[in-house]
């Protein structure tokens, strides 16, 4: 007897997962809404895989709104109508737009839940968080009313269903990972609570295996991948795609974060140094009362981490000069967490070209838990700035050698956010850029306008440092870290400056003369630092005359040997000490193993250049690569392994990318191999 299969219209399925989703979110509701989040467990209340259905909730809605507005709209425009509406055009605006407010207003709180970690703000965390239930319910509400406008409209009905049945699919999968998810996390929650001090760990590791198997989903159930570049629907796909790696890598380093603050320093630093602590940074108390003066007079670094902690100042004031320095600390946490995103965002990007969006999405995700990627997320000072700047301009620059259309205008703000933010970028690397964009073969209208942008810039600059404080450099740690690259060790310690000022002291600006910083540390802006920079630039010249060029070559090769050092050894921190997967990445990201993988594949990629004629062209694309690898080991001794840092996710990229080529290549002489032999076989 042969079965029967039971066949459900498109209307009557769609409406059958959207009651079962709407059950299903009301269940919750009453769960929360009987015994709330307690205050004490904010990381569970504003993490938890509940949250995260809230949040799916809340987006549902947004998109239908937002659909829903956007149809009506063109209703008006168009000045038609819909004879199976039963609404009018004006209602059904208004209806939509008000809910998409609502729903965003509830969004909004949610993310001030988020930024509500701070130590001085416990009564705001605890009120939002006993409102959650609340708000929640209302957010159904606004499910509800959007859902009977879909089940009335079915205009809209056929609009999302000609998107295509595998989408509808590829939503229902994701639903039955949400539901299995949220189900053994209630019942992990309730069970743990009634045995033990309830402990958010397991809870966030069920979160995260959610967001891969969803992500999995997205990708794997889709049609064979090509390249995004070919394909419209595929582009689309992958565009979606890495907006949702984007979410779930800020998820993940947040929640990371909150899991190990009980382990920081002072329940809040991940490692030993806040913002306050780094050399190059100036007082937050003379940012805060001087801002334009203060980032005018700054020579110890480029102004770019100070401008942007003078920001954060500026929009979350204290008067208690430590409460505004964990204020900005905080920010700087969130701001950091953001970068990481996008950087992942870059990388699955990039990889999806270069591959396929399958080993894109893999690679991403083994990026995200690199320790060291981890690590200086969680570290105020300009690094990761600089590594996201630098990925940002390499992913902008192989997009201008692949796309001869890409605007210039993205490229020239990109080193000019370089030039503000590390002294590595100032006219020498220009000159390399201007070299590299030749070799690229670039229209000469763009490099001209890309030459007078940033040559003005950067000259303007340069000049105005020389004439403030004689130097032409945008960091006054030039003597220091000259002499440290080529194993000075008689030059003086930079604390023992005397910092006491004869005369004119109320004619400079703080910045020059505050000796100490707000937590204690001292100001190296002080105006006497200058003074000891030209001092140890002398000594670093007559020092390398005098040093034999065996010396010289043994100490950058001790400079070498830092750099391929873990990048994730560079400081101790709360959450690299409690990863089971360090050990495992710092052997692959070190000597031997990754100078040998750069090596072998570097030496194929040449080849391969030289035998396609290209090698003029990808010779201007590494240039700039190549220059920051030479900075970063010829100038400095102790901090190398920071320094990789700044091209880590180059290098990865290259690695990942030369690798599928290579087993590309190998996989299509076996099928090659297998078709000759089954020909031969054939009678």
């Amino acid at each position: 007897m042969k079965s029967t299969k039971i066949l459900l219209s498109k209307f009557t399925a769609t409406k059958i997962f959207f009651f079962a989703l709407l059950l299903e979110s009301l269940l919750i509701f009453l769960a929360l809404a009987l015994e709330p989040s307690n205050p004490k467990s904010r990381v569970v209340s504003i993490y938890s895989a509940p949250r995260f259905l809230e949040l799916i909730v809340m987006f549902v809605i947004i998109g239908l709104s937002v659909l829903g507005v956007k149809k009506a709209s063109n209703k008006v425009w168009s000045k038609k109508t819909t004879k199976n509406a039963s609404t009018p055009i004006w209602q059904d605006n208004f209806l939509y737009g008000g809910i998409l407010l609502m729903t965003l207003t509830c969004f909004s709180r949610i993310l001030l839940q988020i930024f509500s970690e701070s130590a001085d703000l416990h009564d705001l965390s605890s009120y939002a968080t006993h409102l959650r239930p609340f708000f929640f319910f209302f957010s159904l509400i606004a499910l509800k009313i959007v859902l009977w406008i879909f089940f009335v409209n079915k205009n809209i009905q056929d609009i999302l269903w000609k998107r295509q049945k595998s989408y509808f699919k590829t939503i229902i999968i994701c639903w039955i990972l949400v539901s299995i998810t949220l189900i053994f996390s209630l019942f992990f929650e309730i069970l743990v609570k009634n045995t033990s001090s309830y402990s958010p760990i397991a809870e966030w590791q069920v979160f995260f295996a959610w967001t891969s198997l969803t992500l999995f989903v997205l990708i794997f159930k889709s049609q064979k991948t090509k390249l995004p570049s070919q394909e419209p629907k595929q582009k689309k796909r992958t565009f979606v795609t890495a907006i949702l790696i984007g979410v779930s890598a800020f998820v993940f380093i947040s929640t990371l974060q909150s899991t190990m603050r009980p382990y920081a320093k002072d329940s809040f630093y991940f490692q030993k140094w806040s913002s306050e602590d780094i050399m190059q940074t100036v007082s937050l108390e003379d940012l805060q009362k001087h801002p334009w003066e203060t980032l005018n007079n700054i020579h110890v670094k480029p102004p770019g981490l100070d401008t942007i902690r003078a920001f954060m100042v500026y929009i979350w004031p204290s008067q208690n000069k430590l409460t505004s320095l964990l204020h900005v600390d905080f920010l700087l946490y969130k701001l950091w967490a953001f970068l990481f995103s996008i950087l992942g965002v870059i990388i699955f990007l990039w990889l999806s070209h270069l591959a396929n969006a399958k080993l894109a999405y893999i690679s991403t995700f083994i990026f995200f838990l690199h320790p060291a990627n981890i690590l200086y997320a969680t570290l105020l000072d300009s690094t990761y700035l600089t590594t996201f700047l630098i990925g940002t301009f390499y992913y902008i620059l192989w997009k201008t050698k692949k796309q001869h259309e890409t605007p210039i205008v993205w490229l020239t703000f990109s080193v000019l956010l370089l030039f503000f933010t590390r002294a590595i970028f100032q006219i020498p690397f220009l000159i390399v850029t201007l070299l590299s964009l030749a070799l690229l073969k670039t229209n000469k209208e763009k490099v001209l306008i890309f030459l007078v942008i940033t040559g003005c810039i950067f000259g303007s600059y340069t000049l105005k440092q020389y004439s403030k404080f004689g130097i032409f450099s945008t960091s006054s740690f030039t003597g220091l870290n000259l002499n440290r690259s080529v194993g000075n060790l008689e030059t003086k310690n930079p604390w023992g400056v005397d910092l006491t000022i004869k005369e004119n002291e109320n004619l400079l600006a703080s910045t020059l003369t505050t000796k100490k910083k707000v937590n204690g540390q001292t100001n190296f802006n002080h105006i006497n630092y200058l003074e000891f920079n030209r001092k140890l630039g002398a000594e670093f010249k007559e020092y390398i005359v005098n040093m034999p060029a065996s010396e010289l070559a043994k100490s950058y090769w001790d400079n070498l040997t830092i750099y391929f050092k873990p990048s994730s050894r560079y400081s101790q921190n709360v959450i690299i000490e409690r990863i089971f997967w360090r050990n495992a990445y710092e052997k692959v990201f070190s000597k031997p193993i990754l100078p040998s993988l750069l090596i072998l594949l570097g030496i194929r990629w040449v080849a391969k250049n030289i035998r396609n004629k290209s090698f003029a062209t990808n010779i201007g694309f590494i240039l700039p690569g190549i220059y920051i690898f030479l900075t970063t080991v010829l100038f400095e001794k102790g901090e190398n392994m920071r320094f990789k840092f700044f091209i880590e996710p180059l290098l990865f990229i290259f690695l990942v990318s030369q690798l599928y080529e290579i087993f590309k290549l190998f996989y299509l002489k076996i099928m090659q191999e297998d078709k000759i032999l089954s020909l031969d076989t054939s009678p």
